[in-house]
């Protein structure tokens, strides 16, 4: 077994934030590698030590992997965490920790480079039997074998970048003339994002549910599929809700654990991984596999009372899995909502700037995942997300009451946020009845969200705003920051 007393941190924000609380409850010293100024957020102060990698940029600090390498070299770590994003799901960085013998906390560089092109990993699904949807890639500037293979699959079609993820690297075309138009962009997009140009055609499901599994695999390579999870909830291809367990027949639950099993089989695999399927009707078609943690992990360590971070750890070092000897059995159900900075009034454009002041929920199951506290800075170089609130209650009806709730205590004053359009999607009939699909937001947000409907703040905030108006807005403008001065300045539409 592996000996590991110091982790190196390759992220940011509340993941990094998360993998050092962890690492300190296991007695393990951490090494935040982060980049210049990106200093204003609690991973940086929770961390035993920290090491500048770079600027602020991310191709020069958190996606570089020299940086990155040489850092927990000179630290002493004998570990890496990646996180989600950055350079989790890069297999060279994942070589380069192998190379300078040290631990990468996550699957091999071998089991990475077989998922991380989802051309292969259509393959892999196909071999182990799983469903997958129809497709193609070829010779794109052979424009007559371009429409002709197009027309095959069927419009509306999805043109995707191979290694893409994260809602960048695609288009959604419903004809030929679009798709001539999209496919240089998409190919432009996916060189930018993940130096690869290569793109191929997916048949587009517009009724469908976005359904993942949790999938672990223990050092002794025990398979451990936990549960499923509900993401349709997206706008632009990015998920900003997501709930587990999903609302699915039992027996289409069954199929899709089974299926999971058979591709987990094939594979010389361990720790964290997530297959994720789109669902229409009694149908699932298999859409990737992440070989890292994931943004929702939340929602499923909260059913089955688990740490998957912990669980990654111990795997890497060698070590059982501390679920590993009990049955597991999901209970309840849980919520996760993203909160964002970003204005729901103008398409949900991102807003940056200092947050002023903050203020998360309290309450039983009520769990805050965030590295951000008053004072801190929304950056334009990384992500929206600020932090996210994550319930736990017995039925999905509770949780739901019980996430209103806590989304009305979340008081953020400096950035527009995302939680005005959060609520309301909450008390939305298509969401509270289980119709959200894949592409229900967009629909949402442009015909039925209206200012009016949102529910009121309680009296306290609007109080807390009058104060803080009268002492510590500067100037008149501050007020639009404010994410519900909606209700008293709305701005124009």
């Amino acid at each position: 077994m592996a000996l590991v007393k110091k982790v190196a941190v390759a992220n940011r924000g509340e993941i990094a934030q998360r993998i050092i609380s962890t690492c300190h409850e296991m007695g393990l010293k951490t090494v935040l590698l982060y980049a210049s100024g990106d200093t204003y957020n609690s991973a940086y102060r929770l961390a035993d030590e920290r090491i500048c990698i770079g600027p602020a940029d991310p191709l020069q600090s958190y996606l570089n992997i020299s940086a990155n390498i040489e850092g927990a070299k000179s630290a002493g770590a004998s570990a890496i965490h990646p996180g989600y994003g950055f350079l989790s799901e890069n297999p060279v960085f994942a070589k380069a920790c192998e190379d300078n013998k040290i631990i990468f906390i996550g699957p091999s560089s071998h089991s990475i480079s077989l998922f991380g092109n989802k051309i292969k990993a259509k393959e892999i699904a196909q071999k182990a039997g799983v469903p997958v949807l129809p497709s193609w890639q070829g010779d794109f500037s052979q424009r007559a074998q371009l429409i002709e293979s197009a027309e095959k699959i069927g419009y509306p079609l999805m043109i995707k970048a191979s290694c893409g993820g994260g809602g960048r690297g695609l288009r959604l075309a419903h004809n030929s003339e679009e798709l001539t138009q999209l496919l240089p962009l998409v190919r432009q997009e996916a060189k930018q994002s993940f130096n690869s140009e290569e793109v191929f055609l997916e048949k587009y499901l517009e009724s469908a549910k976005h359904i993942e599994a949790q999938i672990f695999i223990s050092a002794d390579k025990e398979i451990f599929i936990l549960g499923d999870r509900d993401c349709s909830p997206q706008r632009r291809h990015q998920k900003i809700i997501e709930s587990a367990p999903s609302c699915l027949p039992q027996k289409l639950k069954d199929q899709l654990q089974s299926a999971c099993y058979e591709l987990c089989s094939l594979l010389d695999y361990q720790g964290a991984g997530t297959v994720e399927f789109l669902v229409q009707g009694n149908q699932f078609y298999f859409l990737e596999m992440n070989t890292r943690l994931q943004v929702e992990h939340t929602v499923t360590e909260m059913i089955y009372g688990i740490d998957l971070v912990k669980a990654q750890i111990l795997t890497a070092m060698g070590q059982p899995a501390f679920f590993t000897d009990r049955k597991m059995t999901a209970r309840g159900y849980s919520i996760q909502c993203r909160v964002c900075a970003e204005d729901p009034h103008q398409n949900f454009l991102p807003s940056i700037g200092p947050l002023l002041s903050c203020a998360w929920p309290l309450g039983k199951n009520i769990r805050v995942d965030t590295a951000y506290h008053s004072g801190d800075q929304i950056s334009s170089f990384y992500d929206s997300l600020i932090s996210k609130v994550i319930v736990w209650e017995d039925t999905r009806t509770r949780a739901i009451e019980k996430m209103n709730q806590a989304l009305k205590q979340t008081i953020l004053f400096g950035v527009l946020t995302n939680i005005p359009f959060l609520s309301f999607l909450l008390s939305h009939k298509d969401f509270i009845e289980d119709q959200i699909k894949i592409n229900s937001l967009e629909k949402i947000h442009s015909k039925d969200w209206k200012r009016s409907d949102l529910p009121l703040p309680p009296e306290f905030l609007k109080e807390l705003f009058e104060e803080l108006n009268c002492s510590s807005f500067s100037a008149k403008k501050d007020i639009s920051f404010n994410p519900w001065s909606y209700f008293l300045n709305p701005p124009e539409k």
